[in-house]
């Protein structure tokens, strides 16, 4: 999850927004004989950062809700979800399902019940219904669960 907030703030300070973040996009990278790095692929979709956009692109599944449900918004809020979604699925052990994207959209999850109250604090918080009160980039890679693990 660290590596791939880096990735991904990388891209952001490159100009990028990529907009269709997902489990299928992110590949993975031997970068030396202990190491592996995700890389992320498919910018079909990707835009300027500085715009604000009227047309929410990308796979719904993975989409802050103020991307679905509001004409304009800013890109600003709504990088660390596309992260918290792909981050939920890879603790969970699977993609989730078109009921469980409705129950997170309610701010409702399903946590295995083997996941530390840290890291449903981080998934929580990178998934926050309020765009203002979602964990930046900065914040996930900051996170107490991430530098413990």
């Amino acid at each position: 999850v660290k590596e791939l907030a880096e990735t991904l703030k990388g891209v952001h300070s490159s100009g990028v927004v990529h907009r269709d973040l997902k489990l299928e996009n992110v590949f993975t990278k031997l970068q030396d004989e202990s190491t592996i790095r995700p890389v992320i692929g498919d910018f079909g979709v990707a835009t300027d950062d500085a715009r604000e956009m009227s047309q929410s692109c990308g796979t719904e599944k993975y989409m802050a809700p103020e991307l679905i449900f509001v004409e304009r918004y800013g890109l600003s809020y709504t990088k660390a979800v596309d992260v918290g979604v792909i981050a939920y699925e890879l603790l969970k052990g699977y993609q989730r399902s078109n009921l469980e994207m409705h129950l997170l959209r309610e701010g409702e999850f399903q946590w295995p019940a083997n996941l530390s109250p840290e890291a449903k604090n981080l998934i929580m918080g990178m998934l926050d219904l309020d765009p203002r009160k979602r964990l930046t980039l900065d914040q996930v890679i900051n996170h107490p669960w991430i530098l413990e693990n």
